[in-house]
């Protein structure tokens, strides 16, 4: 009798260890966390020397949603950590496509596709912006703010920190905010639409109309960071990260905001943390009264002490907490169940390639919740550009009582493609130039090598001259080829920074300044050493003025506003002197060479 007891409570044990730990690892890809993008370089403070092409790292999501192509779109957050790092950073979404079907982790599985820059043009907002100023911060110690974002009045994480976004029933977009914190309500364009909704007595350290002497409600990043939407689409549920001041410790307030009469109803729902979690991280409706959430500690601790888990809560049968009665009432709580351990998921096939079949997720923070269907979640970290993003599909052990939703997927035919203006943004390369000047150096490098040939055969003199010069004209070549492919299109500059070429702007500059140096030492000991040759010496000046072009072209900063910019601004201009100093250097090259009529004839060349 003793035996099937023991048995019956095993079975009982096996089954609530499943239905509390029990998850698998479907899918796995990652992104470098050097991902860049166009646009203003996101570094505001003042720097001597150089300032390298413009950019914007692609990183620190904090929510996610599907698209209508099938791919993903992300959230990024306020960029740098506090506010006064991110004043330079934009915000807004990008759309992503992720390949779960090649596991190899030396080939890149994520690419980013488009993106959407949040702008305040018509001047909604009620606090002043970065685009308001004119030096970033309002700080004449910092630079001034970059004209693309003052034109086009854009968002950065010096304005707000978005945290959370979702989709209502008619196509616009909530971005839940930490700073205020505040809800920001937005087109599908990206427009903010009306003046931000605070949340109803909740201030924290960071909102701009913050005076000395006033009184937080929350402390710094503990503002709004999970949010969730109804089914139909018409409510959204905003969740503070941490608890209010004067709460009990580990309990969170969720708030429901009417998406049709623009304010948030009478009282909320109260949250408890569990044992060592110390905050939230998302929050994603699975139908009317159910709710996915992360919990999660701040890692002060070893990767043991981590906790990082995904909850479901109802909220079916609990009323709301009134403000006006103060208090807490223990009725007034969720209720919750433990859903995924992301520190313990079965990894059968070693997805990650780590030798390993359980799949530890031990990320700094986990932000991102996507439902893809009743059995599966794709969940994403947010690497603080600091780490790599991962995405990874869990599939669970018991499925989700998954409503369908109204709200309208986000289409993103109208979005700009990833690099969509990009030698606008850069202001130095004209790409038919670029392409053409690549072409006629790779002629002038095959007729130099050819003449190589020609005197090696025939053991004629002056074959260590024209090695040499070949040499030369293929550095030249590459240079401008991977300076054209390295800074204008995704592939190259993704294969350097993966290799860790791009890391900041410090290691770009001295690179850029080494490169120079080199070569114009080169240059100098070859013109020293030939200068008896007339054509040597036209050819070496000619090479000289093209790296000086180059080195001007790879920082200069110059924004296109009009049709003649790109014709004759500043970089247009040194495109067509390159493309012509290119073509004198060929002729140049053609002439000592005499390879008019004798590049392939017998006799001897000079």
């Amino acid at each position: 009798m003793k035996s099937h007891i023991y048995k019956v409570l095993f079975l009982i044990f096996c089954l609530i260890t499943k239905v509390v730990t029990a998850a698998t690892l479907v899918g796995w890809s990652s992104m470098g966390q050097n991902t860049y993008t166009a646009g203003p370089f996101s570094q505001h403070q003042p720097q001597l020397g150089w300032a390298p092409p413009s950019s914007q790292i692609v990183g620190g999501f904090s929510a996610g949603e599907k698209s209508t192509d099938g791919n993903y779109i992300f959230l990024t957050d306020t960029g740098f950590g506090p506010k006064s790092s991110s004043l330079s950073s934009l915000l807004g979404l990008y759309e992503l496509k992720i390949d779960f079907n090649d596991f190899n982790k030396q080939k890149k599985n994520v690419e980013v596709l488009k993106l959407l820059r949040f702008n305040d043009i018509d001047h909604k907002l009620s606090f002043k912006k970065q685009a308001d100023f004119e030096f970033y911060g309002n700080n004449p110690d910092n630079n001034r703010v970059d004209p693309t974002i003052k034109k086009a009045s854009l968002l950065t994480g010096g304005d707000i920190d978005p945290e959370s976004f979702r989709i209502d029933y008619k196509g616009n977009l909530w971005v839940g905010e930490e700073f205020g914190p505040y809800l920001i309500k937005l087109d599908k364009k990206g427009k903010v639409l009306r003046q931000e909704i605070s949340i109803p007595n909740i201030t924290s350290p960071d909102n701009p109309f913050f005076k000395v002497g006033d009184k937080a409600t929350i402390k710094t990043s503990a503002g709004l960071e999970g949010m969730a939407i109804n089914p139909r689409g018409s409510k959204l549920y905003p969740m503070l990260e941490k608890a209010v001041i004067g709460d009990p410790e580990k309990t969170l307030r969720m708030y429901v905001f009417d998406v049709d009469l623009e304010h948030f109803e009478e009282g909320y729902f109260l949250y408890q943390l569990d044992g060592a979690a110390t905050e939230i991280r998302e929050l994603v409706a699975i139908n009317d009264h159910e709710f996915l959430t992360i919990e999660q500690n701040e890692n002060l601790g070893s990767v043991d002490e981590y906790v990082k888990k995904v909850y479901l809560f109802s909220t079916e049968g609990v009323a709301t907490q009134s403000v006006a009665t103060g208090g807490v009432e223990k009725n007034r709580y969720v209720k919750k169940t433990q859903l995924v351990d992301l520190m313990h998921i079965s990894d059968p096939v070693d997805l990650n390639h780590d030798d390993e079949t359980t799949f530890s997720f031990p990320k700094l923070t986990i932000e991102t919740i996507v439902v893809l269907d009743k059995d599966t979640l794709l969940i994403t970290n947010d690497n603080n550009f600091g780490e790599r993003t991962d995405f990874i599909k869990v599939r669970l052990d018991q499925p989700l009582n998954l409503t369908t939703f109204n709200s309208p997927l986000i289409n993103t035919s109208q979005w700009d493609l990833r690099d969509k203006n990009y030698y606008a943004w850069q202001g130095f390369h004209t790409k038919s130039l670029e392409w053409i000047n690549v072409g006629m150096i790779f002629i002038t490098l095959l007729i130099s090598v050819c003449i190589t040939g020609k005197k090696m055969i025939h053991k004629q003199n002056g074959v260590f001259h024209w090695v040499f010069l070949s040499v030369l004209v293929l550095i030249l070549l590459l240079y401008n080829h991977l300076s054209l492919y390295y800074y204008a299109t995704q592939s190259f500059r993704d294969i350097f920074t993966d290799f860790g070429m791009y890391q900041n702007r410090g290691a770009l500059q001295r690179s850029i300044i080494l490169a120079i140096v080199v070569m114009s030492f080169l240059l100098t000991f070859v013109a020293l050493f030939y200068y008896k040759n007339k054509h040597t010496q036209y050819t070496m000046t000619v090479f000289s003025i093209l790296l000086g072009l180059k080195g001007i072209q790879l920082v200069s900063y110059h924004r296109i506003d009009s049709v003649m910019d790109y014709a004759l601004g500043i970089g247009r201009v040194f495109d067509w002197i390159e493309c012509l100093l290119i073509l004198l250097m060929l002729v140049a090259i053609v002439y000592e060479g005499k390879i008019k009529t004798k590049l392939f004839a017998p006799s001897k060349i000079s």
